[in-house]
């Protein structure tokens, strides 16, 4: 599903309604939200027709100024709740999905009233019981500015409901503002790792046999070499016998909890009686599941500002699945401007870039370079840096 909003500035001339149809035409919105159309509900009504849309909701303008406009397709189910000169406010659902809601925001024109528009959002928040998107205006200013006044925002909710949802700015010939789209299902191209990088689990630490595990690795394996080789085969093993140890241990963490709860609830309806030492033994379990899941999302989610004993579970989560979403590198330009998305291309554009990035130039003058440098090493000190090692010297140095 797409959704776009675009402050027109007016649909007043044919000019506007064709860049307005164009856009419609190649983005193909199912949702569109409209600001300052000036227009009233009849002077609408042909434009309606020639977008193809079956359903309509204005906001006449007052007096040629502002006016709102809300179109949908019949792929989605419209509930109006409440509208004014500056927001509409709907419920949407659609097939197989569960129900939301969708705000369109005009701020106040005048500076003076931006207050009022924070209030309109309070009034509506305080309203706010389903996942929640909102989008539209936000600041307003007379002079010339570069930069984005049309925005999107949603709730935690909203997002778990589209995780993979993205905001686009796409450029018309007409008004100087940027229409946005709201993609709920945008095609990401995934460049999975031949190889999933194990790293240290910071839940490993809190159980209690984490420190044997890494003794009983550290001391197991004598490789031969030299001491560093020695030291990362010993780091090496000791990795992957973590590794196995934990899949062993934790497992699906998800799984236990729901498994645990399974039994408590079955012991609980069974009696407190003769499983009441079995029950405070599993609520404990619960709790330490519990735990490590909150410590394993804490740590994707780099939030090291909140201690893991928040509670916050649902918010790490939240992080980490949106940097996993920022991360992805769907495509890249070429030293040509072509856009790549095959893995192999890209692979080959980064090594090319880093190339170039390090590669030595062939005018360097070092003499100039070194002449800029203040002279530390002073030549009775390079003198005795390159003599020969005397046999005390070295004595003195190893025993």
């Amino acid at each position: 599903m797409i959704i776009m909003s675009w402050n027109c500035r007016g649909l007043g001339n044919r000019w506007a309604v064709r860049v307005l149809t164009d856009l419609v035409r190649k983005k193909g919105p199912t949702i569109l939200f409209l600001m300052e159309t000036k227009l009233s509900v009849s002077e609408m009504q042909p434009i309606k027709a020639e977008l193809d849309f079956p359903s309509m909701l204005v906001v006449p303008s007052v007096r040629r100024s502002g006016g709102l406009v809300l179109l949908w397709k019949n792929e989605v189910v419209v509930d109006t709740q409440t509208y004014s000169p500056n927001h509409i406010d709907v419920h949407v659902s659609s097939p197989m999905q569960a129900l939301w809601r969708l705000t369109g925001v005009y701020g106040h024109p005048k500076e003076g009233l931006k207050i009022e528009t924070w209030r309109l959002l309070r009034h509506l928040r305080a309203r706010a019981f389903l996942p929640w998107v909102y989008l539209g205006k936000w600041r307003h200013g007379d002079a010339f500015v570069e930069q984005r006044l049309d925005r999107a925002y949603a709730s935690e909710e909203w997002r778990e409901l589209y995780p993979q949802s993205k905001v686009f700015h796409t450029s018309a010939a007409y008004s100087d503002h940027e229409p946005i789209l709201l993609n709920t299902e945008p095609t990401v191209t995934r460049h999975r790792c031949s190889k999933k990088i194990q790293r240290f689990e910071e839940k490993w630490v809190a159980h209690p046999e984490c420190e044997d595990r890494v003794r009983f690795s550290w001391v197991q394996t004598q490789p031969i070499g030299s001491p560093m080789f020695r030291l990362f085969e010993k780091i090496k093993r000791c990795r992957m016998d973590l590794v196995r140890w934990s899949r062993h241990t934790f497992g699906n963490s998800r799984d236990h909890i729901n498994a645990k709860q399974g039994e408590l609830e079955e012991l609980m309806f069974a009696g407190y009686g003769e499983n009441l030492d079995r029950i405070h033994e599993v609520r404990k379990e619960i709790n330490e599941l519990m735990h490590h899941e909150e410590v394993f999302w804490s740590q994707r989610s780099r939030s090291i500002w909140l201690p893991a004993r928040d509670k916050n579970t649902k918010f790490f989560h939240q992080r980490a699945s949106q940097r996993q979403r920022k991360n992805i590198i769907e495509g890249l330009n070429d030293t040509s401007g072509r856009w790549c998305t095959d893995t192999g291309e890209i692979a080959g554009i980064n090594v090319e870039y880093y190339k170039r990035l390090f590669a030595a130039s062939n005018n360097l003058n070092m003499d100039d370079v070194l002449a800029s440098v203040d002279r530390v090493v002073t030549e009775e000190m390079a003198r005795t840096l390159v003599r020969p090692y005397t046999e005390e010297e070295v004595r003195t140095t190893l025993f």
